[in-house]
């Protein structure tokens, strides 16, 4: 009875030891993707203040064919421009999407083009990966973005 008792806390124990970093992972998973989801709604509507929340400070972005760029400040008015201009994204399918600790990377493919009343969009197909940080606040930050298209 006594190592009945014994093994019954240990097991207690272990169950209860195992599920909380699984759980933590659920939660920032759960976040992630959701900030991931603001991200791609900004996108697609257009809204330059709802991508921007997202951005973190020292954000960097290495777009094909171009200088690197630092800082949300520097990064922000390109952004802006582009997506007034008609910038959007389709057909985004998600690789890979990994959490380590407050680090998360995503991989994906998808479509850009530039949306003109009037004309016809041509669409370029791309793959790029995102570096998200867990913040402080338990939300997530894009901290990386990296493109390039396809070969036509």
């Amino acid at each position: 009875m006594k190592y009945l008792k014994l093994l019954l806390i240990l097991l207690l124990f272990l169950v209860t030891s195992c599920t909380c970093p699984i759980d933590n992972q659920t939660k920032d998973m759960e976040k992630l993707r959701a900030a991931i989801d603001q991200f791609y709604v900004g996108i697609e509507t257009g809204n330059g203040d709802m991508v921007m929340e997202l951005f973190a400070d020292n954000m960097i972005q290495m777009p094909d064919g171009w200088n690197i760029k630092q800082g949300k400040e520097n990064i922000e008015s390109g952004f802006r421009a582009g997506l007034e201009a008609g910038f959007r994204l389709k057909d985004v399918e998600t690789k890979k999407l990994v959490i380590k600790g407050d680090i998360a990377y995503k991989i994906a493919e998808y479509s850009w083009g530039m949306i003109e009343d009037g004309k016809e969009t041509k669409w370029y197909r791309t793959k790029n990966i995102h570096i998200w940080e867990k913040q402080s606040d338990d939300s997530w930050k894009l901290t990386a973005d990296m493109w390039n298209e396809d070969p036509e």
